[in-house]
């Protein structure tokens, strides 16, 4: 999995210029996120916590003989199953949106960029041609 992720993620040094054309800084910020939703979709946190309310229903059902923690495991089984997947997807879509903010912010900086890089060459090139050749 680390191969994949360094394959996939190429940090840019600081001294290292970017070309701006490229889409690589967006892939290089998207792909942790991709191997983070690869790595952590817990599916099996619904099911763990399932065998646990059986468990616990059937322990104190069958050897306790009292029903009381059998039916608040029973009670509490599907908001913990619910909560398990309402957490979970809550936290991939706050990953989202972020996503999505930086790559806003990522095309903005370039255009902003482009934008100056145009400015200043347009005052370089002012100053190279003068406005009017002064005759005698």
């Amino acid at each position: 999995m680390n191969r994949i992720f360094m394959l996939l993620y190429k940090p840019v040094k600081k001294n290292q210029a970017r070309a701006f054309s490229s889409p690589e800084p967006v892939v290089a910020v998207a792909s942790p996120l991709i191997i983070e939703r690869l790595v952590q979709h817990h599916w099996w946190r619904p099911l763990l916590m399932a065998l646990i309310g059986l468990f616990v229903f059937s322990f104190d059902f069958l050897i306790w003989k009292t029903h009381f923690w059998a039916w608040v495991s029973v009670l509490l089984w599907w908001p913990m199953v619910r909560f398990s997947f309402r957490y979970h997807t809550f936290k991939t879509e706050i990953q989202g949106a972020y996503l999505c903010q930086i790559r806003q912010n990522y095309f903005h900086q370039v255009l902003t960029r482009i934008a100056l890089r145009d400015i200043r060459a347009l005052e370089i090139e002012r100053k190279i041609t003068p406005k009017k050749i002064i005759t005698n």
